[in-house]
């Protein structure tokens, strides 16, 4: 993924046609009085390709497949708002235009779940998760530990009684602050 920019996507180049389709829907005279709607639509479109341009950026399959969630929610959203243009009477000479802007919206956002699922399943770019990410801070926190306890083992060689006890007490110190630092 990395060296391409975003703009070579084709399923982003899909989804800014369709923004361009959606602004030149709403650009019609029938929208006019109804401006909250037209900027739904609008935004609704220009939401897709943004996602996904922004998703692919991150660098991160996991990011990715996230903003691929998003950008299918606005197209969810995009479908909901040309769905009930369909079913009002006043828009019913916009019926065919929107019916076809409909079917490309649920085109993308078959492509958007598509692409997703595969982002998920791919085993290449699953960046590790948090409960991954706890797992290696503890092995790592156990290792030192593990190695500061050698370490004192080393020392200890040949020392009197009273000398092992201080110096396991500064070696259960160290590990103690190791522990807080861990948890900050």
């Amino acid at each position: 993924m990395k060296g391409e920019g975003f703009e070579r996507l084709p399923l982003w180049q899909a989804a800014m046609n369709l923004a361009a389709a959606a602004h030149a829907f709403t650009d019609q005279p029938l929208f006019r009085p109804y401006d909250f709607l037209r900027i739904q639509i609008e935004e609704a479109a220009v939401s897709i390709p943004d996602s996904i341009a922004e998703g692919f950026e991150r660098g991160t399959g996991q990011e990715l497949a996230a903003f691929l969630f998003l950008a299918r929610r606005s197209a969810s959203e995009l479908r909901y708002a040309l769905h009930s243009l369909e079913e009002d009477p006043g828009f019913a000479s916009l019926q065919t235009e929107t019916l076809n802007l409909r079917r490309k919206t649920e085109g993308m956002a078959e492509q958007l779940g598509h692409w997703s699922r595969v982002l998920r399943k791919s085993h290449r770019i699953v960046e590790p998760t948090p409960a991954q990410q706890s797992r290696k801070a503890y092995l790592e926190t156990r290792r030192r530990r593990e190695f500061l306890y050698e370490l004192d083992q080393m020392r200890t060689v040949g020392m009197s009684p009273a000398q092992k006890s201080n110096s396991q007490e500064r070696a259960l110190a160290t590990v103690r602050t190791e522990r807080r630092r861990s948890c900050l």
